[in-house]
C-alpha cells in the first residue's frame, strides 16, 4: 500500500491591480493645464499631490474594492530621480481612497506582479512592462476601454467567468 500525503492547496483570490497615473489620477490633464511636458511635470515637487481624479475613477475603485472574492491593489511606478513622487502618490491615495492604505505597490516592473487570471488596468502598455503582465491587461484609454464604464464592464465579466 502506498502512503499518499495530502497536498494542501490554498485558493488564491483574483487580484486586480490599478495603475495610478492615468487610470486613477489625471496626470496628462494636469501637465497640459500647467503648460508642461509630462517628463517635466513629473519632476516638480508637489505635482502628484495636485492631480485630479480621472472621471469615474473613484467610483470604479470603490466598486473594485467591494467585489466579492477579489483583492484590489494600486500598482504604480515612481518617476526616476524624483524621490518625493512615492510619498506624494501615497498621500494622494490616502486622501481619496484611504481604504487602500495597505494595498499600494510601488514597482518599476508590472510584469513581476500578479498571476494568470488577475487583471492589470494601466494606460501605458510600454511603461514598466505592463504589456507583459501575466494576466488580463486592460489598456485604459484605448479604443476598447476608453473610460471606466468599459473597463468595469470587462472587469465584471472577467470576475463572473474566473471568480
Amino acid at each position: 500500500m502506498t502512503d499518499i500525503t495530502p497536498v494542501r492547496r490554498y485558493v488564491q483570490p483574483l487580484t486586480i491591480f490599478v495603475d495610478q497615473d492615468g487610470p486613477l489620477a489625471d496626470f496628462e490633464r494636469a501637465a497640459r493645464e500647467a503648460g508642461l511636458e509630462p517628463k517635466d511635470a513629473k519632476m516638480l515637487p508637489g505635482f502628484y499631490r495636485s492631480l485630479h481624479p480621472t472621471p469615474g475613477a473613484l467610483d470604479a475603485l470603490a466598486e473594485l474594492h467591494r467585489l466579492p472574492g477579489v483583492q484590489d491593489f494600486v500598482a504604480t511606478k515612481i518617476a526616476d530621480r524624483n524621490p518625493m513622487a512615492a510619498a506624494e502618490k501615497i498621500q494622494w491615495l490616502h486622501e481619496l481612497a484611504p481604504y487602500l492604505d495597505e494595498r499600494i505597490i510601488i514597482t518599476p516592473n508590472k510584469a513581476c506582479i500578479g498571476k494568470i487570471g488577475d487583471i492589470l488596468i494601466d494606460d501605458r502598455a510600454h511603461k514598466a512592462d505592463a504589456a507583459y503582465f501575466p494576466g488580463l491587461f486592460i489598456h485604459f484609454g484605448n479604443k476598447t476601454w476608453p473610460s471606466w464604464d468599459e473597463v468595469m464592464t470587462t472587469v465584471r465579466e472577467h470576475c463572473r467567468a474566473n471568480g
